[in-house]
């Protein structure tokens, strides 16, 4: 990275053109309730960008992009790994209930693999408009561009990065995203940390190194996962701000809620409901006494993100723990955590002669009881496969009779609109 050494009037005279996804007439601002108003917002001329001035607006505006991006593949990650039942009609979305996820589905498309890159490509947009101004604005387009990346990793059985706006990237393995994925979120975490103490520098720089941790677990560095997650402090949380704007619902709102409220399909499953009904706090849910959108599921909609305005909630130290945790692999340290964590269920505790897989099905309870639909179990399912609760085995019924039998995906496809339109694929 450049140091500092051109002066401000240098640094203005480059401009940056980020294309029309990046600009929009209004957006959200973390911690404050104000929106930024963009004067033409479809026709923003380079030469009407400044690198310096609008930092903190374009950073910002790629960050949301990122967050809208978070809510779309939650919610599909939710209903592939089971936490929560596909109430809807669509077959697009039934496919990942069905874990039979095809190339050419096109919600798959748009509103996972595209708004991914769209995130990404915003967020490396700003890195190379802001290279030379180290700051706050540069730390959130690393943090915005490696939490991008990570997710990709998690969910995708493989990857791109965008060279530019327009270029495309060859195709990449979940180790090697995963990699690229921890020298961006490297560098996010020292630029918010050259910030000061400020709580907004610190909050970023932890949000980094939990990334990172989640990053080496997905990629078999149990070491590295485990030192960095210890490091995190526990009551370390970093949301994900939403807004209850009736234009701009689809961006700024929860997308959690989108689903158990203008489109009930988020339905809660039986699996969870138990939990709740003997007592557990961690996953509120509501009979609606009526049925989801599909008329046939019966609608118990989820309490946890109660409204358009409720915030998501990226990682955390909570999260840091299970990493640190799971790295470790020490029966003993795994068997307290979650005998901490059942407690809180009112569950009593497991005997100290529970081992070897049965105490990591518990621990992976745990973990889906404390993030339920946060978006984490797709990389839980990368590394433990259907050996993770909730899962449907390959072959069994679906809950939609139907639909046929559950398939054995375990990461989503690249679309084939990728893959016809990239020219570094085979």
């Amino acid at each position: 990275m450049s140091g500092v050494g051109e002066g401000a009037a240098g640094r203005r005279g480059r401009r940056l053109f980020l294309g029309g996804a990046l600009v929009f007439a209004v957006m959200v601002l973390p911690a404050c309730a104000d929106f930024v108003e963009v004067r033409n917002p479809m026709e923003l001329e380079s030469g009407e960008v400044d690198p310096v001035e609008d930092a903190e607006m374009f950073s910002r505006s790629a960050f949301q992009t990122f967050v809208e991006a978070f809510g779309n593949v939650s919610v599909h990650g939710a209903w592939f790994t089971n936490e929560a039942w596909v109430g809807d009609s669509f077959p697009t979305r039934n496919e990942f209930g069905l874990r039979r996820v095809t190339e050419t589905n096109s919600e798959h498309e748009v509103e996972n693999w595209r708004a991914l890159h769209r995130a990404l490509s915003q967020a490396q947009a700003v890195i190379r408009a802001l290279e030379e101004v180290p700051g706050i604005p540069l730390a959130r387009g690393y943090l915005t561009a490696g939490w991008s990346i990570l997710l990709m990793a998690e969910t995708f059985c493989q990857g791109t990065i965008p060279r530019d706006e327009r270029t495309p990237g060859p195709p990449l393995s979940t180790s090697e995203l995963a990699a690229e994925a921890v020298l961006r979120l490297e560098e996010a975490e020292a630029l918010a940390r050259e910030q000061g103490d400020g709580a907004e520098a610190e909050e970023m720089a932890w949000a980094a190194r939990v990334g990172r941790a989640r990053a080496h677990l997905l990629a078999g560095e149990e070491n590295e996962a485990r030192a960095l997650a210890l490091e995190v402090p526990e009551d370390f949380r970093f949301e994900l701000p939403h807004t209850d704007d009736p234009d701009q619902r689809r961006r700024l709102g929860n997308r959690m809620w989108e689903f158990s409220d203008q489109r009930p399909s988020l339905v809660t499953p039986p699996h969870v409901r138990d939990h709740a009904d003997s007592g557990d706090p961690r996953v509120p849910y509501r009979d609606m006494e009526r049925s989801a959108q599909d008329g046939e599921l019966r609608f118990f909609r989820q309490e946890k993100f109660p409204g358009w305005g409720a915030p998501s909630l990226l990682t955390s130290g909570l999260e840091a723990r299970y990493v640190a945790v799971e790295a470790g692999g020490d029966a003993g340290e795994m068997r307290a955590w979650v005998n901490e964590r059942r407690a809180l269920g009112g569950e009593d505790p497991l005997g100290e002669a529970l081992d070897g897989g049965s105490l990591l099905h518990a621990f992976f309870v745990q973990k889906g009881l404390d993030h339920w639909l946060e978006g984490k179990r797709m990389g839980d399912l990368r590394r433990h496969g259907d050996d993770l609760p909730w899962m449907w085995p390959p072959g069994d019924g679906f809950y939609k009779p139907i639909l046929g039998v559950v398939g054995g995906q375990t990461c989503w496809p690249v679309p084939a609109a990728e893959r016809w339109n990239n020219p570094y694929w085979d």
